[in-house]
């Protein structure tokens, strides 16, 4: 890169909606970037509170600041919005109730001068109420271009184990050159609303000449209750326009990438399970899909409360499919009994209801420990 863009102009988008509580945090971490040469777009997606009037304040105090008040479209059309807005060669992401650390971008932006980048990436700390938790990429951090990048894009989603992926889907994590990102965010439908990072952070993986694996984690998501709020309905509407940004993208780079309609097929399967997971889940002759050795009749422990758990659960308890022995989890609420007295209980088999390869093989250890059979396990 030559020496003048060293320094080189960095969007950063930042959609807004009703998250009155959270904006002055977010956009004061970015403000407060030691890489200065920043153009900050806050776009108030037609927020009801006071999110908009804070944005407003925000753009009197610090002239990089500019805010764009429009009518509520959702996530998509705000990105939209703030991508087409965008003067910087480089472009990143921060959702409004997220912040970042101070040295994010002067770290990131020195990776994208040094190659002549077209994507950084990073991990990121996932932020509950009262602890933290810091999620990696698997991705040895270095540059990755020529070669190196033929087998990136061979292994950004391990075909092999359900699920795994090597490097996080979330576009905020990321910085990429504007032109670049600009192409793939606005053709995106704003039906997108579940899986709307993987529509376009998957194409630009593929179209770029150089990918930089940071090794940092500066990017905090804040997890809240309510802060995903779709129906049904906007989930398969939504399925739709990611599968079809997916299929496009996996069209194009087959002869280069031979697993990569694999790979899509895999994370589109956990995206489904995610978000409609009462949708897939089903009688396969005599298993119950998605597992391949659950059978009609078996008499079941099942781990897991959380979405996709409470919804097989449901699918079950409806079905009759399985006889479910105990419902169980870490989690201490109503109706979960506590691992160790399910354990007790007479069973078959012990079905993992977690997507997530890592926890559920984490999952797989602890029981493994309480000297549960390993051929009673059943996992994704």
């Amino acid at each position: 890169m030559k020496a003048e863009n060293l320094c080189a102009l960095l969007s950063v988008v930042v959609p807004v909606y009703n998250i009155v509580s959270y904006i002055d945090r977010c956009v004061e971490s970015i403000v407060e970037q030691t890489y200065e040469n920043l153009e900050i777009i806050l776009v108030d997606d037609g927020s009801t509170d006071e999110s908009g009037m804070k944005c407003d304040l925000w753009a009197q105090r610090d002239a990089r600041v500019r805010v764009i008040h429009k009518q509520n479209g959702g996530l998509v059309s705000a990105r939209q919005a703030g991508v087409a807005a965008a003067t910087g060669e480089y472009l990143a992401h921060v959702d409004g109730d997220d912040w970042i650390e101070r040295e994010t971008y002067a770290e990131m932006m020195a990776l994208a001068s040094s190659c002549d980048a077209d994507i950084v990436t990073m991990g990121l700390t996932r932020d509950y109420a009262g602890h933290s938790v810091v999620n990696r990429e698997t991705f040895e951090p270095g540059i990755y271009r020529g070669e190196k990048l033929n087998i990136f894009w061979s292994q950004m989603i391990d075909d092999k184990r359900f699920f795994h992926s090597k490097l996080n889907h979330h576009i905020t994590t990321k910085i990429f050159k504007t032109e670049l990102v600009r192409d793939y965010q606005m053709r995106l439908s704003t039906d997108a609303r579940i899986g709307e990072d993987i529509a376009v952070v998957y194409p630009c993986l593929l179209a770029a000449n150089c990918v930089v694996v940071s090794g940092l984690e500066y990017y905090h998501y804040t997890i809240r209750p309510g802060s995903i709020m779709d129906t049904e309905a906007d989930e398969k509407s939504s399925l739709k326009a990611v599968e079809k940004a997916l299929n496009e993208a996996a069209c194009k780079y087959a002869a280069k990438i031979p697993n990569i309609k694999r790979q899509f097929e895999m994370l589109l399967l956990y995206t489904c399970l995610f978000s409609i997971p009462k949708e897939i889940i089903k009688c396969n002759g005599n298993e119950i899909f998605p597992f391949k050795s659950l059978k009609k009749g078996d008499r079941i422990l099942l781990y897991g409360a959380g979405r996709f758990g409470k919804a097989l659960y449901q699918y079950i308890a409806e079905s009759n499919a399985c006889e479910i022995i105990a419902w169980t989890d870490k989690s201490k609420v109503e109706g979960i009994t506590p691992v160790e007295k399910a354990l007790e209980r007479e069973y078959d088999k012990i079905v993992i209801a977690v997507l997530l390869a890592d926890v559920a093989e984490e999952i797989r250890a602890e029981l493994l420990s309480r000297g549960v059979d390993a051929y009673k396990i059943v996992q994704l």
